[in-house]
């Protein structure tokens, strides 16, 4: 579903693998388009891994959506920073997407 809903940025030809994460054994890859970025992310431990997964530069009025799960992020700002915070099961997988607000507001619109 995520591979679906992301399809434009996953092919974007300025992705990059092994984006720079905050624990132990999580890894992620980052696929930027127009007003929007999506991080992958996979758990390569045993067992689940909580807390602070990502520090990924903030512009205000960006959204940020665990698209994996579902649910919208409430993520700490520091300075230009976003610290976004979810948990991954072992061997499992995460997606973040980033909206910046005219992006959102250019999408709801109708055509």
């Amino acid at each position: 579903m995520v591979q679906r809903f992301c399809a434009p940025l996953i092919v974007s030809p300025d992705w990059r693998p092994y984006e720079r994460t905050l624990q132990a054994g999580i890894f992620a890859s980052r696929f930027p388009g127009a007003g929007q970025t999506l991080w992958t992310l996979i758990n390569r431990s045993e067992y689940a891994v909580g807390g602070e997964q990502l520090a990924v530069p903030h512009v205000a009025g960006t959204r940020y959506v665990d698209v994996w799960n579902g649910i919208a992020l409430d993520p700490q700002i520091d300075s230009d920073r976003a610290i976004l915070t979810l948990e991954i099961s072992g061997r499992g997988f995460g997606a973040i997407l980033a909206v910046r607000e005219e992006q959102a507001s250019t999408e709801s619109r109708p055509s």
